[in-house]
């Protein structure tokens, strides 16, 4: 792909982004992507051959920096009380840093989780498997190491989808809902910490480590 090429493929994608965001998948057309991007709907064909594969890949665009919190690739290894409350931390933390920034790629993600959370488009199991799934794995990867031993699989389950709410709500963040979800007077980073501590600390109320050599 020759210099120019790539150019106006970022330039489709930024567009999109913002248009299928805006709009939703059924109510976005090609046209208006391309009066965005300053592009012809032949590009549009060329780099994407149709508005599905488009969605996709501008889905994939959106997500990329979602890797960060996707770890769960890599198995959980934590020792001691200490390591399982910085690594529990350290996920809610992320999550929330992600869902609450300012970048304009965050406030896509935002939209387009809020989208296909209310109005699923056939892309849904591409999201669900490349990006929602690995961080809800991590997070019952952590808890499984503070469930009592009579908890079965539902209730891992039920735990990780409670703590996800949690975290998820604040992706609601637009007018005039960031009035109800944010405390006046804190500074982002403020309102981190102790929004992180909060959901830590009810974590830490019910569950407590417990090794998986016990």
């Amino acid at each position: 792909m020759n210099h120019n090429s790539e150019k106006t493929r970022n330039r489709i994608l930024l567009a999109a982004a913002d248009i299928f965001t805006g709009r939703g998948y059924r109510a976005t057309t090609i046209r208006q992507i391309c009066g965005r991007a300053n592009a012809n709907v032949a590009a549009v064909n060329y780099h994407f051959e149709s508005k599905a594969k488009l969605y996709v890949e501008t889905c994939r665009f959106i997500f990329r920096d979602a890797g960060a919190l996707n770890r769960s690739r890599q198995p959980v290894q934590v020792h001691n009380a200490e390591e399982w409350q910085r690594e529990l931390r350290e996920w809610i933390h992320s999550l929330l840093e992600s869902i609450t920034n300012p970048a304009r790629t965050h406030i896509w993600e935002c939209r387009m989780f809020s989208r296909e959370r209310t109005d699923p488009s056939g892309v849904l199991p591409v999201l669900m498997k490349e990006f929602f799934l690995p961080i809800k794995e991590r997070l019952e990867q952590l808890l499984q190491f503070g469930m009592p031993p009579d908890a079965d699989g539902a209730d891992l389950k039920i735990w990780s989808v409670h703590l996800l709410a949690q975290c998820t709500i604040y992706a609601q963040r637009e007018p005039p809902w960031d009035e109800l979800l944010f405390p006046p007077g804190l500074s982002r980073e403020e309102w981190l910490q102790r929004a992180t501590q909060q959901i830590l600390d009810g974590i830490l109320c019910r569950l407590s480590f417990r090794s998986k050599n016990t």
